[in-house]
C-alpha cells in the first residue's frame, strides 16, 4: 500500500458531541442522511440492472459527497471517513476507471448499511446526552475493502490525474453517457421510480404508524381525564335526584345526567375510532342476555326523545336464543348509535328494533347449533337518506348533508364506529332508505350460544306471575304489534278485546261492568290517542263502576310521571314504552301486592336490600371531586370508608389497618395503582380484594389489571349501584 493510502487508514472513534451548540443540527443531520442513504441504495439497485448508468452513478457519488461535507462540519470522523471512501469509489465508477460488478455492489451496499448503523448509534447518543449503552461499531473493515478496490483498480499515474482533477489543476470532464437504447433507458427510469416509491411508501407508513400511536396515546389520556369529570357529574346528579327536591329541579338534573351520557358516547366513539385505525380494537367474550341488553338500550334511548311523540318498540322473535356470548359493551354501543340516530332524525311516527333469525342461514339444520345467526333491523319513519348520500353514510365524520350537524348535532362517528364493530364481529351492515320515507339499518352477526344466560330471573317472575294471573286487563293501544297485550297474556291475565276508538272502548268497558265483570287494570296509549286518552281516562275516573280499576298511561315520555299535571289528574300510574320487564314487574307489584307495606314498593336488587354495615373500605383516588362524590354516596348507604390520594399512602394505610376491600385508581402521582398493587400482592396480602377504579376500559387494560393482581375492574363513570354491588360482593369475603 502506498504512503498516500497509509495516511487514509483510521481508527474507530466515538464522536464527541457538542449537543448544546449542535444538538438541533445533529438531529437534522441524522434525518437528512437517512433520506440520502435511501437514495444511494436505490441507485445501487438500479446499477445492478444497468451497471454503467451514469445517472445512478452520479446520484450515488453526490450522496456520499454530501454526507462527507456534513460530517466534516459536525466533526463526525468515522462517518466522514466512510463517506469519503465511498465517494471515491463512485467517483471512479462514474469515470469508468472501475467496472461495476457484483463485488462492487456488495461493498457499496455494505458501506450504506454501515453508515445507517453509525446513524443509529448517533441517534442513541443524541437521545442519551452523548452516552452509548452498547459497543461502538468498527467500520475499518468496510473502509479497507473500499480502499482495496480503489487501489487495485486505479494505477498510480491515473490516480495522480484524479487527484489533480480534485485539486483543480485539471478541469473535471465527465465521460459521455452510455449509448443504451431508449427502451432500456425507459425501463431503468421506471425501475428507479418504483424503488423510490417503495422506499417512500415504507417511510410514510412508518410515519403514519407513529402518528397514529401518538394520537391514540393522546386520546387515551384525554379520555381518562374526561371520564373522571363525567363520573362526578353523573354521580352527583344521581344523588341529588334521589333527594328532596322540587319536580322541576329533578327534571333539570336528569337533563344534566342525560347530557353527560351523550358526551360519554362521543368520547367512547373517538377513542374506539383511534383503536380501529391502529388495528388495536379487541373484542371481549362475555356471556349476556340479549333481552336484558336490548331493554337497557331502550332505557337510554327513551331519555333522548326530548318530548317527541314517537312510538318506541322492539320485537325479539321467540325463536331467537337469548343467552349469547360476545362483547356486550360494544354491541350495546352499536344499538345505541343506530337507535340514537333514528330518534335524532325522526320527529313523529315510530322508531324500533326487530331481532330475528338470519333468513340466509339455516339456524336449525346445517349450521353449528352452538352459534346463533341473527338479523337486526333498526327502523324509523324519519327524514330518510337520498340515494346519492347512501354510499358514504358509514364514513367517519360524514353525515348525509352539511346542514345535518347544525340542525341535528352529532359528530358523524356513530355509523362508522358501528360498522367497524359489526365487521370486527364477522358481520355486515347496510341501509335501505329514501328521502321522506324513513330508513332501515340492517345488520347480520352471529354469536356463540350460552343457554345459561338466557333464562329469566325465576324468583321475580314467579312473584309477578302469581300476582297477575287471572286479573282482568284492558289494553287500549294503537300499537299494531300489540306488544303490551301479548305481555299481559303471557302472565295469564284476562285481556278484553277493544276497538281502536276511545269512545267505543268506553262503551265496551261499560258493558262489561254492567255484566258484573270487573276490570282490574286499564292501559291507555297516550301517544297514539293523544288528548282522547286523557278524556277517556278522566271519564273512567268519574265513573263509580271503575272505582277499583287502576288506569295506567302508556307513553314514551319519561317526564310524564313528574311534570304533567293532566296525567296526575287522570291516571293512577304510568308505564313507559317500550315495555321493560322490570318496570312491568314493579307496576304489577305496586298495583296488586296488597301485602306490601308501601304503595311504592318495587322489586329491587339484592344490593339495594343488603347493608354495607361493618365492611371496611379503602378508596385510593387522587381526584378530590371523586373522593367527595364517594363520601356523599357512603353517607346515603351508611357506609364508612378511609381515603388515600396515591399508591404509597394506600400501602401505609393497609399496613396499619385490616380492610375488607380496596378500590384503587390506576393513574395517580407519587405511585400509581399498578405499582401499589404489585407491592401489596408481593409484600402485604394476596387475598385483599382490590378493585381497579379507572377511566380506562379497554380489554387490554383489564388484562393488564388481571396480570398485576387486581381482583376486579370498575370503570368510570360508574353507576353507584354497581359500586355498592362490588362492596357487598367482595367486602363480605373475609380474607
Amino acid at each position: 500500500m502506498t504512503q498516500e493510502n497509509q495516511n487514509d487508514i483510521f481508527t474507530p472513534h466515538v464522536p464527541e458531541l457538542n449537543l448544546e451548540e449542535h444538538g438541533e443540527m445533529l438531529s437534522e443531520f441524522t434525518t437528512e442522511v437517512l433520506d440520502l442513504l435511501i437514495e444511494a441504495k436505490n441507485a445501487v439497485l438500479a446499477l445492478e440492472a444497468i451497471p454503467n448508468d451514469q445517472e445512478s452513478l452520479h446520484k450515488a457519488f453526490k450522496v456520499f459527497y454530501t454526507i462527507k461535507g456534513l460530517a466534516t462540519f459536525l466533526n463526525l470522523s468515522d462517518i466522514y471517513q466512510l463517506a469519503k471512501n465511498a465517494e471515491g469509489l463512485f467517483d471512479a465508477l462514474r469515470k469508468g476507471l472501475l467496472p461495476f460488478d457484483e463485488m462492487v455492489a456488495d461493498v457499496a451496499l455494505e458501506a450504506i448499511d454501515s453508515l445507517r448503523a453509525l446513524l443509529d448509534l448517533l441517534n442513541e447518543q443524541i437521545a442519551n446526552h452523548g452516552k452509548l449503552s452498547r459497543e461502538y461499531l468498527d467500520v475499518s473493515a468496510v473502509v479497507l475493502k473500499i480502499q482495496a478496490l480503489n487501489e487495485s483498480a486505479i494505477p498510480g499515474r491515473i490516480r495522480k490525474v484524479i487527484d489533480d482533477k480534485r485539486s483543480g489543476k485539471i478541469p473535471l470532464v465527465s465521460l459521455p453517457v452510455s449509448s443504451e437504447s431508449d427502451s432500456r433507458v425507459k425501463i431503468l427510469k421506471r425501475q428507479q421510480e418504483l424503488i423510490r416509491e417503495r422506499e417512500l411508501a415504507i417511510r410514510l407508513s412508518q410515519q403514519a404508524q407513529k402518528m397514529a400511536a401518538e394520537k391514540s396515546d393522546m386520546l387515551a389520556s384525554m379520555s381518562h381525564e374526561m371520564r373522571t369529570l363525567i363520573n362526578a357529574i353523573m354521580g352527583f346528579s344521581d344523588l341529588l335526584v334521589k333527594g328532596d327536591l322540587e319536580e322541576k329541579q329533578k327534571i333539570f338534573l336528569r337533563s344534566i345526567s342525560s347530557s353527560a351520557e351523550l358526551l360519554l358516547d362521543i368520547i367512547n366513539n373517538i377513542l374506539d375510532l383511534a383503536k380501529i385505525e391502529r388495528g388495536k380494537l379487541k373484542l371481549e367474550a362475555i356471556s349476556f342476555n340479549l333481552r336484558d341488553l336490548v331493554e337497557s338500550v331502550f332505557q337510554i334511548i327513551r331519555a333522548r326523545l326530548e318530548q317527541k311523540q314517537i312510538l318506541l318498540f322492539f320485537n325479539i322473535d321467540p325463536e331467537v336464543t337469548l343467552g349469547l356470548k360476545g362483547d356486550p359493551t360494544r354491541f350495546r354501543q352499536i344499538l345505541i348509535n343506530l337507535l340514537g340516530n333514528a330518534v335524532k332524525f325522526t320527529e313523529k311516527g315510530e322508531v324500533g328494533l326487530t331481532v330475528s333469525l338470519d333468513p340466509h342461514v339455516d339456524n336449525t339444520a346445517a349450521m353449528d347449533r352452538s352459534r346463533a345467526y341473527l338479523r337486526f333491523k333498526v327502523s324509523d319513519t324519519g327524514i330518510g337518506i337520498s340515494e346519492t348520500k347512501l354510499k358514504y353514510i358509514f364514513e367517519p365524520f360524514m353525515q348525509g348533508d352539511k346542514t345535518i350537524a347544525r340542525e341535528y348535532g352529532g359528530t358523524g362517528l356513530g355509523l362508522a364506529i358501528s360498522k367497524s364493530y359489526i365487521e370486527t364481529m364477522g358481520g355486515k351492515i347496510w341501509v335501505e332508505s329514501s328521502v321522506g320515507d324513513g330508513s332501515d339499518f340492517i345488520f347480520q352477526v352471529s354469536f356463540p350460544v350460552d343457554e345459561a344466560f338466557g333464562h329469566e330471573t325465576t324468583q321475580d317472575m314467579t312473584k309477578v306471575f302469581d300476582l297477575a294471573a287471572g286479573k282482568s286487563v284492558a289494553v287500549i293501544d294503537k300499537d299494531k304489534r300489540q306488544a303490551l297485550k301479548s305481555l299481559c297474556q303471557s302472565y295469564h291475565m284476562q285481556t278484553i278485546d277493544l276497538p281502536l276508538i276511545c269512545e267505543e272502548s268506553f262503551n265496551v268497558l261499560t258493558a262489561h261492568a254492567q255484566q258484573g265483570k270487573a276490570v282490574d287494570i286499564i292501559f291507555i296509549d297516550t301517544i297514539g290517542f293523544k288528548d282522547d286518552a286523557y278524556l277517556l281516562a278522566n271519564k273512567l275516573q268519574q265513573d263509580e263502576r271503575f272505582a277499583q280499576a287502576k288506569i295506567i298511561a302508556v307513553t314514551s315520555d319519561i317526564k310524564i310521571g313528574v311534570s304533567n299535571e293532566a296525567y296526575k289528574a287522570c291516571f293512577d300510574d304510568y308505564l313507559l314504552r317500550p315495555v321493560i320487564r322490570s318496570e312491568f314487574f314493579n307496576l304489577i307489584q305496586k298495583t296488586f301486592d296488597r301485602s306490601s307495606s308501601s304503595q311504592d314498593a318495587t322489586i329491587v336488587s339484592s344490593s339495594e336490600t343488603t347493608s354495607c354495615a361493618g365492611i371496611e373500605v379503602l378508596i385510593v383516588d387522587d381526584s378530590a371531586t371523586n373522593i367527595e362524590l364517594i363520601k356523599a354516596y357512603f353517607e346515603s348507604i351508611e357506609c364508612v370508608g378511609d381515603f388515600a390520594v396515591n399508591g404509597q399512602e394506600a400501602i401505609e394505610k393497609i399496613k396499619q389497618k385490616r380492610y375488607d376491600i380496596c378500590f384503587m385508581d390506576l393513574q395517580m402521582p407519587v405511585m400509581n395503582g399498578f405499582a401499589a398493587t404489585q407491592i401489596i400482592r408481593s409484600q402485604i396480602s394476596q387475598d385483599l380484594p382490590i378493585i381497579a377504579l379507572t377511566a380506562a376500559d379497554a380489554p387490554e387494560d383489564k388484562e393488564k389489571c388481571q396480570e398485576i393482581g387486581f381482583t376486579d375492574f370498575l370503570s368510570k363513570p360508574f353507576n353507584m349501584n354497581e359500586f355498592k354491588d362490588k362492596i357487598i360482593r367482595y367486602g363480605r369475603h373475609k380474607h
